[in-house]
């Protein structure tokens, strides 16, 4: 809702070709993106946070949680429960990932932490291929805007902050 002298007034400067960008363009600070999914079993919900310096990626944090029936979901719960805890494993002692498998009834939070300046990007996709996991495979220096156009154009509701 907008007040009204304020509708005039924005419509005068319309008219007149004086309106002002005031929005910030952030090259410095985090890339905030998030999706909700529905199958017919699961809930999914995706919190991803970029972390970038001069429009170039450093680090990235992914949050994905899934929600099922704790009864009628569980072996599907179960299994992915175990695809996570295998790929902690697999990246266990591997500098710069860092990943955390918390399962409780009916909910699977699954955290992945990684510092893309010295992540060796060989090692990384052999532990998520021999988990069975897909490894996001974005790199440290990256185009930023690269990146949220991607999210955008894939369902993600992104936001930059400083």
């Amino acid at each position: 809702i907008i007040f009204l002298p304020n509708i005039t007034t924005f419509i005068n400067k319309f008219k007149s070709g004086n309106i002002e960008e005031n929005q910030e363009i952030i090259t410095t600070g985090r890339l905030k993106c998030s999706l909700n999914t529905t199958t017919t079993n699961l809930d999914k919900d995706y919190y991803l946070v970029f972390k970038f310096t001069d429009n170039k990626l450093e680090r990235t944090e992914f949050t994905i949680t899934t929600k099922g029936d704790v009864t009628l979901d569980e072996e599907t719960l179960n299994k992915l429960a175990a695809t996570c805890k295998q790929l902690k494993e697999n990246v266990d002692g591997m500098k710069g990932v860092t990943i955390q498998c918390n399962y409780t009834d009916g909910k699977l939070e699954e955290i992945q932490t990684f510092d893309l300046s010295v992540v060796d990007n060989e090692k990384l996709n052999s532990a998520f291929s021999e988990s069975g996991g897909n490894n996001p495979e974005y790199k440290y220096g990256q185009d930023i805007d690269g990146i949220e156009k991607n999210m955008n154009a894939s369902g993600y509701s992104c936001k930059r902050e400083k």
